[in-house]
């Protein structure tokens, strides 16, 4: 569960009900004093149509998160762990997800055009629909490589090859 006793937490979870509450086009953009919420632990929270665009999420715990149709465009995810978070629809538009943990993570729908996810644990992520992103599969799933084909800042295609255990 979320550590109520970081006092930013129940600041970012009212900021999410707010986002949830407004239209698409005026979801409130996150507070200056709540971009740098590095370490913070929101496992389990309900995050769902947040604004943490540009956010400092290094070293976050999301794990459980609902994070779905959030946006987290440009956010710095490095370390952090979403594990078993739901991130289905969101913005990950350029979202640095360096060393992530992304184990079971839902991912349907999401967009990672320009994300970078150097060293990210996508293993049992589910990456249905993503855009951004292709991934091509062998026809025996278990213990098969994955290759993932995704556009760096650069523009460059850069070819990476995942390894994906199915249960």
């Amino acid at each position: 569960m979320a550590n109520m006793s970081d006092h930013r937490v129940p600041a970012v979870l009212a900021h999410a009900k707010a986002c949830r509450k407004a239209d698409r086009e005026d979801t409130p953009k996150l507070p200056s004093n709540l971009r740098n919420l590095s370490g913070i632990n929101l496992s389990g929270a309900k995050l769902g149509d947040a604004n943490l665009e540009g956010a400092d999420l290094t070293g976050a715990v999301l794990s459980g998160a609902k994070l779905g149709v959030a946006n987290l465009e440009g956010a710095d995810l490095t370390n952090t762990d979403l594990t078993g978070a739901d991130l289905t629809g969101a913005n990950l538009i350029s979202a640095n997800f360096t060393d992530a943990s992304l184990f079971g993570a839902n991912l349907t729908g999401a967009d990672l055009t320009g994300a970078d996810l150097n060293g990210a644990n996508l293993e049992r992520a589910d990456l249905t629909g993503a855009k951004g992103i292709l991934v091509a599969t062998s026809k025996s799933y278990e213990n098969k490589p994955h290759i993932l084909i995704q556009p760096e800042k650069d523009g460059q295609l850069r070819i990476k090859v995942i390894s994906f255990t199915y249960s």
